[in-house]
């Protein structure tokens, strides 16, 4: 073996099976994830504001979901509601997924960072999932009020763009790293 430096345009280089499942792996959890906000967003816009759990509290605008909320929520997840849910940008972050896990088993080394480089302009939304997410876990671990899990009410989900803010954040973080492991040519 040579100690030259490893650059993306080495010949020769395509990342190891074990890299490529790893891939594969993270971009089948970030689409499973994804797929998961959208259920959630698309049953609290079928969830009444007035529904009250059973000590009285309401689902409000600004009123701060209990456990029980969160149950009213996810007995309104249906398959047919997530996906009248989606639009044209939630479908074209899918087939970008589906295209990455194509791209992982048949494409080179160079193709798979410019793959995961793109990705990081096709998403910019979910950058402010990095400040959003940051002051979200501040504020649920510095104000938490009795019988609420995690300070959440309908603003915090309806005034951002919740889907692709939190769907797109851990995805951007999967290319950043698919980029690093690309870049320096690493064998997993």
């Amino acid at each position: 073996m040579s100690d030259e430096p490893i650059t993306p345009t080495s010949k020769n280089l395509n990342p190891s099976n074990n890299a490529r499942c790893g891939f594969a792996t993270m971009i089948i959890l970030c689409l499973l994830q994804f797929l998961c906000f959208v259920a959630f967003r698309a049953a609290l816009e079928r969830t009444p504001y007035e529904l009250q759990d059973s000590q009285g509290r309401t689902m409000g605008f600004n009123d701060v979901f209990s456990l029980e909320h969160y149950g009213f929520i996810y007995d309104r997840v249906s398959i047919n509601g997530t996906i009248s849910y989606l639009n044209a940008y939630d479908w074209f972050f899918i087939a970008t997924l589906i295209l990455g896990l194509w791209l992982l088993w048949k494409a080179q080394r160079k193709t798979l960072l410019i793959y995961s480089c793109a990705q990081l302009v096709l998403f910019p939304v979910g950058y402010l999932g990095f400040l959003i997410g940051g002051y979200t876990i501040v504020d649920w671990l510095t104000s938490k009020p009795r019988g609420y899990i995690l300070r959440c009410d309908r603003e915090l989900f309806i005034d951002i763009p919740f889907v692709p803010v939190a769907g797109h954040s851990p995805w951007l973080l999967c290319a950043m790293w698919m980029i690093l492991v690309l870049w320096r040519g690493r064998r997993i």
